[in-house]
C-alpha cells in the first residue's frame, strides 16, 4: 500500500497543486522518495535507545536501565493497540467512501469530493501501515535491551517489583550526584538550577542514610575523598 503514495498523492503537473515542472522535478525523485518511505525510522533507532535515552546520567545502574526499558516497551505497545483501532476505523471508512461512489446517486461535484477523501483516507492507512511496523520495532528493540541486561547481570532482580523502592532510591542518588558532579563551573546552569541539583543530591543521600544503603552507593560509585567532601560529607 505504502509503494503507491506518490499516486495517491496525485500532484498533477499544471492541474493540481504543483506547476508542471516542480511536478517533474518531484517526479524525477520518485525511486528516492519510495525507497525513503520504506527506509525511513519515524522512533528512535536502537542505538538512540541504547545511547541517548538510558544514558549513564539519568539511569545510571542496571535496575533503572531495565525499569525505563519496560516503560518505554508499554508505551509503544499500548500506541500500537490505539493504532490499530484507528487502523479498522480508517478501513470502514475507506469502505464507506467507496459504496457512496459507486452507488450512482451523487453529483459531479460531490463525486469529486468524495474522491479527495477517500484519497485522503488511502494516505492515512499507509501512514498507519509505516507508524505500525515502527512500533513493533520498538517494542521488540526494548525487549531485546530488558533480555540483555537480565543475561548481563543474573544476580539482579529485574522480574518484579521486589525491592523496588530501595533500588529506585539508589537509582535516583547516583543520577542527582552525577548531575550534581556535572554542573559546575563552564556548564551554563545557573545558580537556582545548581541549588536545585544539589539540593535533591543532599536529600537523596539523606534518604539514603536512613533506609542504610548509603555505604552500598558510595562503594557502587567509588566515590573519592574530594566527591564526598563536595557532596557535604564529612572525611
Amino acid at each position: 500500500m505504502a509503494e503507491d503514495i506518490l499516486t495517491r498523492m496525485e500532484l498533477r503537473g499544471g492541474s493540481g497543486l504543483l506547476q508542471q515542472e516542480d511536478f517533474e522535478a518531484v517526479k524525477s525523485l520518485e525511486q528516492s522518495i519510495r525507497h525513503d518511505w520504506r527506509v525511513k525510522p519515524i522512533f528512535r533507532t536502537e542505538t538512540e535507545c541504547r545511547i541517548s535515552v538510558l544514558n549513564q546520567v539519568h539511569f545510571p545502574d542496571p535496575h533503572s536501565k531495565y525499569w525505563q526499558a519496560v516503560r518505554e516497551q508499554q508505551v509503544h505497545f499500548e500506541q500500537l493497540v490505539y493504532l490499530d483501532f484507528d487502523y479498522q476505523e480508517l478501513k470502514l471508512d475507506i469502505e464507506e467512501l467507496e459504496e457512496k461512489l459507486t452507488n450512482g446517486e451523487l453529483g459531479s461535484i460531490d463525486c469529486r469530493r468524495i474522491g479527495i477523501k477517500l484519497r485522503r483516507k488511502l494516505y492515512d492507512l499507509a501512514v498507519c501501515e509505516k507508524v505500525g511496523e515502527e512500533r513493533v520495532r520498538e517494542v521488540t528493540q526494548w525487549a531485546r535491551i530488558k533480555a540483555e541486561l537480565v543475561k548481563k547481570h543474573p544476580k539482579e532482580v529485574f522480574v518484579d517489583n521486589a525491592g523496588a523502592e530501595v533500588y529506585q532510591l539508589k537509582s535516583y542518588t547516583k543520577t542527582f550526584i552525577l548531575e550534581m558532579f556535572n554542573s559546575g563551573p563552564g556548564t551554563n546552569i545557573g545558580a537556582a538550577d545548581a541549588q536545585n541539583i544539589i539540593g535533591k543530591a543532599r536529600t537523596a543521600i539523606a534518604r539514603c542514610k536512613e533506609v542504610g544503603i548509603w555505604k552500598d552507593i558510595r562503594q557502587e560509585m567509588q566515590l573519592s575523598r574530594q566527591q564526598l567532601m563536595a557532596l557535604g560529607e564529612i572525611v
